[in-house]
Parts: C-alpha cells; structure tokens; sequence
C-alpha cells in the first residue's frame, strides 16, 4: 500500500516505524527537513521538507496514486486541508489527527467528513479511553481491546502470593482455567518471552493475558491477592485529556476528583462534570493531595502538561497512599526507565496509543487490525480465514507458526474461542495473533 504521512514528529515517527516492517511505501511530508534526514536514515522512504497542506508538495509526494493519507501534525487546520485535498486527489482514505474538539462536533454547516476526512482521531480521547480500561481494572499494567471488544489482552505483574508464582504451564494446577484465558507474552528483567509447556512463573513477571473481559476481570482477581479495591480515582490535570476521562469514570462506581491549577479550566471542568470533586490546586503539592482524599483504594492518573510533572506527581500520590498509579508519558525514552520505578504502576505512551488507532486504516488483504503493547516488542495481528486460505480446516498445532508467535484467541460468530494445539481454524473465522518483531512479516504473510 503506498501511504503518505503528514507530520514526522513523535506519531509519525512511530507510524514509520510500524509500516516500514509491513513493507508499505511511505512517503513523509514535514516542514523540518532536520527530522525528515533523521527519519530517512534509519528507514527506507521517500521525503518532502515542507507543508502537508500544499498541493504542490502532495503531487510530488504522489498523492494520485496513494491509497492512504495519515495527516498527524500538531496543528489541526493543517490535517484537515491535507485530507481534504488528497480527497480531491483520489485518495482512498483519510486519517486526521485532531486535537480541538470543537472540530469533531457535528454541525448542520460543518463536516470534517464533507470535507474529505474519513476517520477523525482525537489522541486525548483514544489515551483518556485507555485510561479509564487499566483504571477500571485494578492490578493490570495495561489493556488492550480486541476483537471487536469482545476480548481483550491484559497485563499483571506476579508477585510471591500470586497462584501463578512457580506454577508450570504444561503441569499448570489449574488446568480449567487454559481453556478460559491464555497466556500470550512475558516481560522478563526487560526481555521478552513466548510462554511454552515449560514456561515456568517468577517474581516479578510482567505476565500478559488474553480472554474475554469478565474472565480477564475475574483473573486478575484471582491472581494478584491483596489487591485493593476501587473506590476513588484522583485526576491531575483537567484538560484535554483528564477532562474526558473523568466523564467517562463518572458512569462507574467510583468517586471522582480532578485537580486542576488554572482557575479558569477548573471552573469549566466544574461545569461539565454532574457528580465529580473539582480542586483547583497544584497537584504537585502535598497539601493538595491530602485535600483530595487519597488513601487506600485510591487510583492517582497525571496527565499535566509535561512527563516530568506526571512522574513527580504520581511519586507524591504513592507515597501519600494511593494504591495505583498512572503516568502519562509523551517522550519514549523515559518509558524504559519509569516502568522499572516502583513508585509507577502503569506508563501511557499517546503515541502508542494513537498509533494503534491508526495502524487499523493500513492492513493487508485479510488482516482486519494490528496493535501493540505499550510495554512489549512485536505485535498484535488480528486476521480473517476466508473461503481460499490455505489454513482452513487446520488445527492450531499444524500451523507451523514460528515459534517466536503463538494464537491466541479466535471469534466465531458472535463468541471468542481461547486457542488451543486442538482448536480448527474455520472459514470468516478471525484470529489474534501476537508475533514477536522478528517473525511478524513471516506471520503477515503466512495470512494476508
């Protein structure tokens, strides 16, 4: 697929590098020509310094004959003229990248879709949607949607009390449980590993899980004990990110506190919110923590306006009693070093996360979405068997599938089935791959 992508910074960058191992030719427009040379230097593609909404720059990138277009710059006005001109050009699909809201509000005058964008992405509401899904989940380092939400992978970090601790896959002592989720990767000491029959759990696994949501819920009840209940989760920062995600905790059993330093944005986070606690205070201060109200059961998420003040905030509500904590982290290379803090429980990257939300726009033939992990190399392949694969008809364990993947879940119909050595592959059934860096284009093309 020929992709053009306006915008080389953080998201397009991550965008380049997910592509670039599916083979897509990508060309990237940006106005530095600083990053453009950084870009093109590590990856094969073709680049254009200057402005994506120029038609001049989009016919030399060969926007007629592209067959999608990620506008992902910082400003709004340029995404949308980028779209709207390649929509005019014939481009297949448009993906937008926007940040004022006020744009994705339906109008009877405006349209983004009349204009030419067919998929609007807000990075605040996709980060403040994954979020709520690890908040909601109380010891999980992380979850993922899949399938349609019918499944989803969750992360947990074993622990000494943990029934896993010590416990051996192909002598597992919970036997039943393998048909009802499976276990897909391991972060260990900071290398991945594939579980297999002799896959043995230590402490300090960061363990990743795949089931349908209640028995992933249920799971992680049962193994991480002495996990702390629910009851309040306190937001730093009301803007655009906190703001959407504690309207959509205001749905769940939970209290609610946003903590916001401007005046002004507080009182309109007041306004917008029915049943939540809104300070205004600097939540990098003690005292505006105690007032908050955190103790045990207490979640603590920080999405200010930098990854310095979220890491210092979330050390502060750890060590005045919060039970789980959640740092929004923009730069990737501090991720490494926080997720190895004790102090944090849980890092979102937004890049990560948009790009998630992209990535289901550029697919091959039969694949229906990819996603990564915020934590883990390689990827997630979500693909279809139709009526002329190869693969209909076989069970799992006759795939020949590198060793470095494992499938793990199939949908049938409107249920998810968990993968097993036993499990047959059938025609419309979609499959969930995860597939190390390595092994992930032999994957592709073993089902696309």
């Amino acid at each position: 697929m020929r992709v053009i992508i306006i915008g080389a910074g953080r998201t397009g960058g991550q965008l380049v590098a997910s592509l670039c191992t599916e083979n897509h030719d990508v060309t990237v427009v940006d106005s530095d020509p600083r990053v453009l040379t950084d870009l093109s230097s590590q990856y094969d593609i073709l680049t254009l310094a200057g402005s994506g909404c120029d038609p001049q720059i989009l016919e030399e990138a060969g926007v007629e004959k592209c067959q999608l277009l990620v506008a992902c710059t910082q400003e709004d006005e340029t995404n949308i003229l980028a779209c709207a001109c390649a929509k005019r050009a014939g481009v297949e699909r448009t993906v937008c990248r926007i940040s004022n809201v006020v744009y994705t509000q339906k109008k009877e005058w405006f349209s983004l879709e009349q204009l030419g964008v067919d998929v609007v992405i807000s990075q605040q509401e996709e980060s403040a949607r994954e979020i709520y899904n690890t908040v909601m989940m109380p010891g999980s380092s992380e979850v993922v949607p899949m399938l349609d939400g019918k499944a989803r992978i969750v992360g947990m970090k074993i622990s000494k009390v943990s029934p896993l601790f010590g416990a051996k896959l192909d002598s597992f002592p919970y036997p039943d449980l393998l048909d009802l989720i499976r276990f897909v990767a391991i972060m260990r000491g900071g290398e991945l590993v594939i579980p297999h029959g002799d896959t043995v759990f230590i402490e300090d696994d960061e363990v990743y899980i795949l089931g349908t949501p209640s028995m992933t819920l249920d799971f992680i009840d049962w193994a991480c004990p002495r996990q702390q209940e629910l009851l309040k989760v306190v937001i730093a920062g009301g803007g655009s990110v906190g703001l959407p995600l504690a309207e959509q905790l205001e749905d769940a059993p939970v209290q609610v506190v946003v903590i916001e330093k401007d005046e002004k944005r507080a009182s309109y986070c007041s306004s917008m919110l029915d049943r939540s606690l809104v300070l205004q205070g600097d939540a990098l201060e003690e005292a505006t923590l105690k007032e908050a109200g955190i103790s045990e059961g207490t979640s603590f998420v920080a999405v200010l306006g930098n990854d310095e003040s979220n890491i210092l905030g979330c050390i502060l509500a750890k060590q005045n009693g919060a039970s789980f904590v959640v740092s929004q982290i923009n730069k990737a290379e501090y991720s490494p070093i926080v997720t190895h803090l004790d102090m944090i429980d849980r890092v979102v990257n937004p890049n990560v996360t948009i790009t998630n939300a992209i990535l289901h726009m550029a697919r091959w033939k039969n694949i229906e979405a990819y996603s990564f992990l915020q934590q883990v190399p390689g990827q997630l392949i979500e693909f279809v068997i139709n009526a002329e694969s190869k693969h209909a008809g076989v069970s799992v364990r006759d795939l020949k599938l590198p060793r470095r993947a494992v499938i793990a879940a199939v949908k049938r119909d409107s249920g998810v089935i968990i993968a097993t050595g036993s499990t047959e592959l059938l025609v419309e059934d979609r499959v969930v791959v995860f597939a190390e860096p390595e092994v992930v284009k032999k994957v592709q093309q073993m089902f696309a």
